[in-house]
């Protein structure tokens, strides 16, 4: 059967693989829709589609498929007070009604405690939707917007490059100030409450947009199911890739495309940026690569650029031995991506037109009209400048309404001049970073005893003449005569491989890399004080119910970094609950911790032991019927009131790429919570 044939079979309801790329400067959304699970291992390239009619672009009737990674707050949008517990146990219930609470507390032995969870994701609308929404403008809408908007009263409402928050590495260091102070007007705006929350509306944003396509053309409907695939940077650490899945979680809790599994994206499934670009360079050019063939995918986007290298392991389903060489070196990560070619184009204009005052007198400030000027550049000059960079007399003119002939300044009556070592000031940097970045990894691969085939070009600045001219001019003179042999090729996939390459992955998810963990996951614990060796030198708490002494508010690590573990299996724990016997409610939970370290057990959570963990998930249980039903009897303590006392089982359950763990009481009591552990695994494991 023809692999582009649409199947169905008996069951009508539709289920769809989604795969985001969120890029530094655009973004974009793959996916495919199918019957039956069957029929995922013969989809190919061909079937997988790309959301497109972006609303507000610019190129009329032509097929637009990626979308400006850009954020306009108009107005403020209303969020919740977001809460949090300094303590995570032996807090007093509010409907406790009896005097002195402290002494007629709740607590638990071997489980976390009675109270309510504290707060350490990133609050959003996006996750209540009882919250009126205000309007936003995202994508190309927002290039719209700064060609009207007054500059000085509303710059700091656009945000673009928000991806680089989540990038640590000294290279964006630039970058993340500049969106730090942007948040900080913004919160007290109070337009938003974390920096994370502009990842999280854009991506509902996106995911909205999707979902209206979908519906349209595919036949979504709330019965569909939907598997989603984040594409994330190879260089981003699991604290990175953990927030973004933060954000991705609040964005479909927002618009509904999908369902949470108590609260969490189910079984979320994460590709690296180059293998999904692999993934599809290797499903279209089948014939030109073959099994044991190493080449190097040279990734040039608006942001950050990478170089990692392949080695060709099976081409049927994809697969690409591990990293041949990692991406490493001191270009890792470079800013140097084209959006950077914006910057310097807005610190020119800046310069050239300071003393311009006069095109103020239509009513536009300067930086208003050079905000515009910027927005016209990327849409159109940016290209035709490019090409003009490969002429070495070549000069160029910038349109700029009311500009007055200046031979001094090099401006002719409305265009500005640009000579040639002003177009080297804004297209060099870039240029010699990203060669400098290709033979790095070259060097590299090299040392390994590598022998790099050949060398493609991706991203949309992969697109450039000028890069594609300068690289294969430095591969030529500066790498030595063994890189004359390699190929260079630029990548004619569009700019939506990546989303396209990671959908094929998802599909096709077995052989894929070990279940080694990349981070810690534990529970809060209450031991009995002197039952462990590490409780020496912790000083203890004596319980004022049942008068014994306990190190409380431990983390017992369940699963730790480096471990590996299967994809399905179960750990219990015993699980104890100490209440006041004049509690009305009995309520408990258990609370999960991550770590991107490895640690020891049984450590109090403050303890510099335990530096790094954060609260990633509980799980709450209200265990009152126990008591009303008469199914427990309150239990004697020597010289003290009685107290009620519930033992049960905590159920930690890994299952595939999802951590469940559930409470069971007596009287079939149960409740679960889930986390999602993708961000645990390295990108690409099943």
């Amino acid at each position: 059967m023809d692999p582009d044939t649409p199947m169905r079979d008996s069951d009508d309801t539709r289920h769809f693989v989604i795969a985001i790329d969120f890029g530094t400067t655009f973004s974009s959304v793959a996916y495919v829709g199918y019957y039956n699970a069957s029929q995922r291992p013969r989809i190919g390239l061909q079937q997988i589609e790309i959301v497109d009619r972006y609303p507000y672009n610019p190129y009329g009737n032509f097929t637009c498929h990626d979308v400006p990674t850009e954020l306009w707050y108009s107005q403020r949008i209303p969020r919740p007070i977001p809460q949090s517990r300094d303590t995570v146990d032996r807090q007093p219930a509010e409907d406790d009604d009896s005097p002195g609470g402290n002494d007629h507390q709740a607590f638990s032995v071997g489980s976390a405690s009675t109270g309510l969870p504290e707060s350490n994701h990133p609050s959003s609308i996006l996750s209540h939707p009882e919250n009126k929404k205000a309007p936003l403008f995202w994508g190309y809408g927002v290039q719209d917007q700064l060609l009207e908007a007054d500059y000085n009263t509303d710059h700091s409402r656009h945000l673009s490059r928000f991806k680089l928050i989540l990038d640590k590495s000294p290279h964006t260091e630039k970058v993340r100030n500049g969106l730090s102070k942007s948040c900080s007007i913004l919160k007290k705006m109070l337009l938003i409450n974390e920096d994370t929350d502009l990842i999280a509306d854009y991506l509902a944003q996106l995911l909205q947009h999707t979902k209206t396509r979908l519906i349209d053309s595919e036949g979504y409907t709330d019965a569909s199911t939907v598997e989603f695939v984040l594409c994330v940077p190879a260089v981003w650490k699991a604290e990175a890739i953990r927030q973004m899945q933060i954000a991705l979680t609040a964005a479909i809790a927002n618009t509904c495309l999908g369902k949470l599994q108590h609260g969490t994206i189910d079984n979320l499934f994460i590709v690296s940026e180059p293998e999904g670009a692999a993934a599809c360079v290797l499903a279209r050019e089948k014939t030109r690569l073959k099994i044991g063939d190493t080449f190097m995918l040279l990734g040039a986007g608006g942001g950050t650029v990478d170089a990692i290298t392949y080695t060709v392991d099976k081409d049927f389903p994809l697969r690409l031995k591990t990293e041949e060489v990692e991406p490493g070196g001191k270009m890792i990560g470079s800013t140097c991506g084209s959006s950077f070619i914006n910057e310097r184009y807005e610190d020119l204009l800046r310069e050239r037109l300071k003393n311009a005052t006069y095109l103020e007198d239509n009513g536009e400030s300067l930086p208003t009209i050079i905000s515009g000027l910027v927005v016209e550049f990327e849409r159109r000059d940016k290209k035709r400048l490019d090409a003009k960079f490969l002429d070495p007399r070549a000069n160029y003119t910038v349109k700029v309404q009311g500009l007055k002939h200046s031979d001094k300044l090099r401006f002719e009556k409305g265009r500005l001049v640009l000579n040639r070592k002003e177009m080297e000031v804004l297209f060099l940097p870039s240029l010699e970073g990203v060669a400098e970045i290709m033979k790095e990894q070259l060097r590299l691969a090299r040392e390994k005893g590598c022998d790099v085939k050949k060398i493609i070009l991706m991203g949309g600045f992969g697109q450039s003449e000028s890069l594609c001219d300068h690289l294969r001019k430095s591969l030529a003179t500066e790498c030595g005569p063994w890189a004359r042999t390699i190929v260079f090729e630029t990548s004619k996939l569009p700019s939506t491989a990546v989303a396209r390459g990671a959908v094929l992955r998802a599909l096709r998810k077995e052989d894929g890399p070990a279940r080694v963990l990349q981070a810690s996951y534990g529970f809060i614990r209450t031991e009995r004080y002197g039952t462990q060796a590490e409780h020496l030198g912790q000083v203890p708490i004596t319980d004022k119910i049942d008068g014994r002494e306990y190190i409380d508010n431990t983390i017992e690590w369940i699963i730790k970094k480096g471990d590996t573990v299967e994809s399905e299996y179960i750990i219990p724990r015993e699980v104890e609950y100490t209440f006041a016997i004049s509690r009305r409610k009995l309520v408990g939970a258990e609370y999960l911790y991550v770590s991107d370290r490895r640690h020891e057990d049984h450590y109090r959570r403050e303890s510099p032991e335990n530096e790094g963990a954060i609260q990633a998930g509980y799980v709450e249980i209200d265990m009152t019927s126990l008591k009303t039903s008469g199914l427990i009897k309150p239990q004697p303590v020597p010289g003290k009131l009685p107290c009620w006392r519930i033992k049960g089982t905590l159920n930690i359950i890994v299952s595939g790429r999802n951590l469940r763990y559930e409470i069971k009481l007596p009287g079939d009591i149960a409740k679960v919570g889930q986390s999602s552990i993708a961000a645990a695994f390295r990108p690409g494991t099943e």
